[in-house]
């Protein structure tokens, strides 16, 4: 059942190399039509002319091709290079066993050594060209690391063959070519005509004709060998008839087609030489003033590196002597620390063993310390003053009420009708005290520092001097 055509089978098929195909195709085969019962006959002379420039267009093809492979290492190359060079070197055999300086060498008569030299550069030809289109499929299948016989291996079993041959044509006595009472006077040639078709294929298969120059002139060649073969050769009767001839021509055209693949693969690989040199000089000049400016760019930061190390430098040393400033600073203040701490000890113990009692009195009238005389007088224990209001040991301080109105509250009468201060003791006692207080003032509060005499002897005293004036 026939597929219809995809978009890219239509692209194909209306490429213009297609057209070139379809030209030579026809036109060859008209020439066929047209020439075959002319009766046009050469001699040996002629053919061992057109032997030779066949072999020299082989052997340049094939040294071409080497040259473009170890510039560039790509196993197509190698194959095809080797292929053109045997069938080179087996063509200028065929030249030089058929000429008049050498015809006695061989052991076979020229009806048959022409033929099988002629049959065996173009097998060899037609193996090794397909064997590059072989490779190539598999390195596409397989990967770029599938295991291709390297470059020794194959000019090893080129070299095998050919020298094989050589001995082969020179030693060996070789069966008839020809074959008068068959349609086709030489049906060997189909051998070639099959291995020639089948390269022709898997080239056209790969697509690289379409924009590859080199591949769309060895298609060409390729069409021109199979119907040399094909047609032509397959059709001789006789050697040096017409359709000998013409396939003798037909195969210098296809050398001189897969020579002007390779000019133009030249030129190609030339302009893109020269666009890379052209490419790599402007690279040159922009790497150039890249490093120009990174050398200025670098002179700039070591300059500014330079003046970096200077500012460092000068900040280091301003640094220096600020911390030895604040190291002194902070010595002294350690040492006025020091220094008040120890006063404020001092002051502690000589608060606490003063010889009467002083207590300290905040602003709001709450208690803040007392010493020990403090406690005795009043018979507190200073953890039961402390935090409490004034007025709970000297109710007529001032900071809270009147003496009279704290005693009115208490239902007591001091017993000194002149007013002065009294102190009350934690068992309810009142008694006579005077107070001297003095008050310290700060940024951060105000307080009073009280200090507090029992003066019952005292007021007792002076309670019987005056009774004994009196009496």
């Amino acid at each position: 059942m026939l597929r219809p055509l995809t978009g890219n089978s239509r692209q194909q098929l209306t490429h213009p190399h297609v057209k070139h195909y379809v030209i030579v195709s026809v036109a060859l085969f008209a020439v066929f039509v047209g020439l075959r019962d002319l009766d046009w006959a050469g001699d040996a002379p002629q053919h061992t002319l057109m032997m030779a420039v066949a072999a020299l267009l082989a052997c340049i093809i094939g040294m071409i091709v080497l040259t473009r492979y170890y510039s560039h290492k790509d196993k197509i190359y190698l194959l095809l290079g080797c292929g053109f060079l045997g069938a080179g070197l087996l063509d200028g055999f065929n030249a030089v066993a058929t000429s008049g300086w050498v015809v006695a060498l061989p052991v076979s008569a020229l009806s048959t050594l022409i033929p099988w030299s002629w049959n065996a550069s173009r097998i060899l030809l037609a193996v090794f060209i397909f064997l590059s289109w072989w490779g190539w499929r598999r390195e596409q299948c397989l990967g770029p690391a599938v295991c291709i016989p390297g470059e020794h291996m194959i000019c090893l079993v080129l070299g095998g063959i050919t020298l094989s041959s050589f001995m082969l044509f020179t030693l060996a006595t070789l069966s008839p070519a020809y074959f008068p009472d068959v349609v086709f006077g030489r049906p060997g040639e189909f051998l070639a005509t099959i291995l020639f078709l089948s390269a022709l294929g898997g080239y056209c298969l790969k697509g690289a004709w379409r924009t590859d120059l080199f591949e769309h002139w060895l298609v060409l060649s390729l069409i021109v060998c199979a119907f040399s073969h094909s047609l032509f050769m397959a059709f001789s009767a006789t050697l040096f008839d017409t359709c000998f001839i013409i396939a003798h021509i037909l195969k210098t055209i296809s050398y001189v087609c897969a020579l002007i693949g390779l000019f133009f693969s030249m030129h190609h690989l030339f302009e893109e030489a020269a666009h890379a040199r052209i490419e790599l000089a402007n690279l040159h000049a922009s790497l150039r003033t890249e490093i120009d400016q990174r050398e200025q760019t670098q002179a700039c930061l070591q300059h500014f590196n330079e003046q970096l190390d200077i500012g460092i430098a000068a900040t280091n040393k301003a640094l220096s002597a600020a911390h030895e400033t604040l190291q002194d600073e902070f010595e002294k203040q350690v040492r006025m620390v020091t220094a008040l701490k120890n006063n404020r000890r001092k002051f502690e113990r000589f608060f606490e063993n003063l010889p009467i009692a002083v207590v300290e009195v905040q602003s709001d009238g709450m208690v803040r310390r007392v010493n020990r005389q403090f406690e005795s007088l009043f018979h507190y224990d200073r953890s039961e003053i402390i935090g409490k209001r004034i007025t709970l040991v000297i109710p007529n301080s001032g900071h809270d009420m009147s003496a009279c109105d704290h005693l009115e509250d208490l239902d007591v009468e001091p017993p000194d009708p002149q007013p002065g201060r009294l102190g009350r003791r934690r068992n309810g006692n009142i008694f006579p005290i005077r107070v001297v207080a003095n008050t310290v003032r700060n940024t951060n509060d105000d307080y009073d520092i009280m200090t507090v005499t029992d003066i019952s002897e005292i007021m007792e005293l002076e309670s019987k001097l005056t009774h004994w004036q009196w009496n």
